[in-house]
């Protein structure tokens, strides 16, 4: 009776252990699904694929993020770090696969600024503005003649319908090169474009109020108000070893205080921010599998892909031509947001010639610059200070002559503010017609 009963007590144990086994695999069967699609969904060739490496058959094998590598088809595509290159990602004249420019810039500052944001949250749903056609922003102001890389007017709101609507201005940067004063100009920048946009749009609505009045036409008061100002600034060069901005990303804000340090709130002027972005500390993070985090939010797997955008020359192998270079990426990029995939179609499309002039305009600058560089050493400091201050006090009466002929200004005023040549005025008036032509 007791052997019957144990070997009933040991079938039903053999049993339910077998059915629970099964169980237990096939959950941890799941989880690993699970955990596989999220690693695919928070993952792209693209983000996982580092330094590129042809062996003798002439094959490419990628490093992974994991230490691994991986044989792939490549494509090689342009230097987003030229000027030239990173103004094409955000230009209105480019919609590739049905992506415009507009949305390829929402793209990069909602997956930075605001990453992870729901339909009904709050994030820029609109661009009504994107002024990097032309690297400038107007007339000459209180400030000096401003130059941008691209800058945009955005609505922001939260919800699916256009609802109260807040308005914030961006300006989107690229530091290739390390400059003492980089920082400062950045809040500059900042400051310059809070009051040059208010200037325009309080012009603007006075125009508006001026043809209402000729044609009897009533419309309630629009009050004109100042907006705020992000800076974003990506931090583009070699500085591990320099430590001139100690290899991090970094946040920092006009803040107005009294003289205990209480904030004063009642000043008019909204905030400017400004961001820098550090591509190289923060491509090192990724390769790590680390997290990256903005004003205390993890970015996107979007705002990972920008950033190793951006920052091609950090990690992708580099291919060198007549004076430019192109970077080695994998050619399936499938598996990246629509509008990555965009942008690196940008890049890949971007034609030698104009690399090539771009490249030589930047050469003949440098060389320049290193000329008097080069007499200031040989001459003496002050001989050298004062000539680069002649270069200077020229570039910017050249840059004050262009704005201002844009401006359809005088060139009786033109001279008599930039203190130029008639003839070297009618000289840069036949580029910009050249320009305009072409």
């Amino acid at each position: 009776m007791i052997n019957k009963i144990n070997f009933i007590y040991f079938i039903s144990y053999t049993f339910f252990y077998k059915l629970f086994r099964i169980k237990l695999i096939k959950m941890e069967n799941e989880k690993k699904i699970i955990e596989n699609g999220k690693e695919k969904k928070n993952n792209s060739n693209f983000l996982i694929c580092y330094k590129a490496k042809k062996d003798e058959d002439g094959k490419v094998k990628f490093d992974l993020m994991d230490g691994g590598y991986k044989e792939l088809p490549y494509i090689e595509i342009a230097d987003s770090g030229y000027e030239q290159t990173f103004k094409q990602l955000f230009s209105w004249k480019h919609t590739i696969n049905g992506i415009s420019g507009e949305e390829r810039l929402i793209s990069l500052l909602n997956s930075l600024l605001y990453p992870n944001v729901s339909d009904d949250g709050y994030n820029i749903k609109k661009v009504t503005t994107i002024r990097n056609e032309s690297n400038r922003l107007g007339s000459e102001t209180k400030l000096g003649v401003p130059f941008f890389d691209v800058v945009c007017r955005c609505e922001c709101w939260k919800g699916k319908k256009e609802m109260e609507e807040e308005i914030e201005i961006f300006d989107v940067e690229m530091q290739t090169g390390y400059d003492n004063v980089f920082i400062s100009r950045a809040f500059e920048y900042g400051v310059s474009l809070r009051d040059t946009i208010y200037i325009e749009e309080k012009e603007e609505e006075r125009r508006k109020k001026k043809d209402m009045e000729k044609s009897n036409i009533e419309e309630p008061k629009k009050k004109i108000k100042k907006h705020p100002v992000k800076v974003l600034s990506f931090i583009n060069y070699d500085n591990k070893e320099t430590d001139n901005i100690q290899y991090k990303s970094y946040k920092t804000e006009i803040v107005l205080t009294d003289l205990d340090g209480n904030k004063i709130k009642t000043m008019d002027d909204p905030p400017v921010e400004v961001y820098f972005i550090d591509l190289q500390a923060e491509i090192e993070k990724l390769s790590k599998s680390e997290e990256i985090s903005i004003n205390g939010k993890e970015i996107s797997k979007t705002g990972k892909e920008w950033i190793k955008l951006l920052g091609l020359r950090h990690w992708a192998t580099q291919k060198n031509y007549y004076l430019y270079h192109r970077y080695v990426i994998p050619k399936d990029t499938s598996d990246s947001d629509e509008v990555i995939q965009s942008a690196l179609k940008i890049l890949q499309l971007v034609d030698e010639e104009s690399l090539i002039e771009y490249c030589k305009a930047e050469m003949t600058a440098l060389s320049m610059l290193e000329t008097y560089e080069s007499l200031g050493e040989k001459r003496g400091e002050k001989i050298g200070e004062k000539r680069g201050e002649k270069i200077g006090e020229k570039r910017k009466a050249y840059e004050i002559c262009e704005n201002l002929l844009l401006s359809g200004v005088d060139i009786d005023f033109i001279i008599k503010i930039t203190k130029l040549q008639n003839e070297e005025i009618e000289e840069i008036r036949k580029k910009l017609k050249k320009s305009e032509e072409n």
